[in-house]
């Protein structure tokens, strides 16, 4: 479903990842994924120790490395990425089962994984990192590419784009160890060592499109009576 969203890290009084997405932003898809992931310490201290292994690219930054500095074709890669993964006749065997699936179906790291195999590092970074398919995924991202070329600066590209359309918003305070969930027109803060469970974010969700809904139809009401 198309829910966008965005996912920031802030560190030192600075946006460290601005992550647009495109998909399943809602708390009880995108939230559980980023809740699941800080509730590991060690991932807190991956996010922590990130300036030490990425690179921060802005637009201009981000247009030079893919038309100069990748060892494929950008345009190409693209493609050639895209046709691989989406393609209707591909299919994954799923790791966990052996199941033939599409790609939506396998996990993050899988997904990973195959583009690594077919087309190496620069192109696996430069589709992974800039895709609006990435959106929460982000964090299971920039670790596997990390583990896959530990040597390697990784390039985080940062998205600008804040849209009236954007429904939901994961920010991530390191400096105040929060993680404040903005939700249609509602927002839950939590500690970071006092993290949601996936029934809280339920019960989120749920009162959240009920008063949505409410007003849905008050206002409807009040244009019909005009």
């Amino acid at each position: 479903m198309g829910t966008r969203h965005k996912v920031k890290v802030l560190k030192g009084n600075r946006i460290i990842i601005n992550q647009y997405g495109q998909w399943d932003g809602y708390p009880t898809e995108a939230g559980k994924v980023i809740t699941h992931f800080l509730k590991d310490k060690d991932n807190i201290d991956f996010l922590k120790n990130i300036k030490d292994k990425f690179e921060y690219k802005n637009e201009e930054e981000q247009r030079n490395f893919i038309f100069g500095e990748m060892t494929m074709n950008p345009e190409e890669a693209y493609r050639e990425i895209y046709k691989f993964i989406y393609d209707s006749d591909q299919y994954f065997e799923k790791e966990e089962t052996g199941e033939k699936v599409r790609w939506c179906y396998i996990s993050q790291k899988q997904l990973i994984n195959e583009v690594y195999k077919n087309f190496g590092f620069e192109a696996t970074a430069y589709y992974m990192m800039i895709t609006r398919d990435t959106g929460y995924k982000i964090f299971d991202t920039i670790k596997e590419l990390n583990r896959l070329e530990p040597d390697k600066t990784i390039p985080v590209f940062k998205s600008e784009y804040e849209g009236w359309d954007i429904e939901a918003r994961y920010t991530v305070n390191l400096d105040k160890n929060k993680l404040k969930i903005e939700w249609h027109d509602r927002t839950l803060e939590y500690d970071l060592d006092n993290l949601p469970s996936d029934k809280e974010l339920e019960d989120f969700e749920e009162e959240t499109r009920k008063i949505d809904e409410e007003k849905w139809k008050q206002q409807n009401e009040e244009e019909e009576a005009i």
